[in-house]
């Protein structure tokens, strides 16, 4: 039987991307260190909420990183999350966020973390509050220096809508 060159080139390539792709299953990171540097991570960003100190909730994030964030467009690198935030922040106070980690899967060089949040909010009037409550999605990458920063994040309130309106 006579092999082709494709046939060949095949024959070697897919046990290859097999193991290629196997090996980024894999990893020599421990989650439970990983978890308790994002943990540690999401206790800086939420008293940088409560502070409204954008400039140190959004150190958080890779340069390129992406927000999608209920009501609001996708907000895509460090400029737009900055905005996206200040314009979140605007008018109303914050005075409480909290982020409750519930998982942490580890995929190579990155950490994919699913949690619930809470938070209350002191609105313009200064006599009423607005709480909330949701779940989110985090993408931590690891960076050269060791250190974990967001590369995606997005969150929905579980809110039900006020169908009264």
């Amino acid at each position: 039987m006579k092999v082709s060159k494709i046939s060949f080139l095949l024959m070697l390539a897919v046990p290859f991307a097999f193991f290629a792709c196997a090996g980024l299953e894999s990893s020599e990171l421990d989650v439970a260190e990983v978890q308790a540097a994002i943990e540690e991570n999401n206790a800086k960003f939420s008293e940088a909420l409560v502070n409204g100190d954008v400039e140190t909730a959004v150190a958080f994030y890779t340069d390129d990183a992406i927000v999608m964030a209920p009501n609001f467009p996708e907000m895509m690198g460090m400029e737009a999350i900055k905005a996206g935030f200040t314009q979140m922040m605007a008018g109303a106070e914050m005075t409480s966020f909290k982020l409750n980690l519930s998982e942490v899967r580890i995929m190579g060089n990155r950490a994919c973390e699913i949690g619930h949040y809470t938070l209350s909010v002191l609105l313009p009037d200064e006599e009423s509050t607005g709480d909330d409550n949701g779940k989110y999605l985090a993408i931590w990458k690891q960076t050269e220096d060791g250190s974990w920063k967001m590369s995606i994040n997005m969150w929905n309130t579980s809110a039900m809508p006020d169908m009264n309106m």
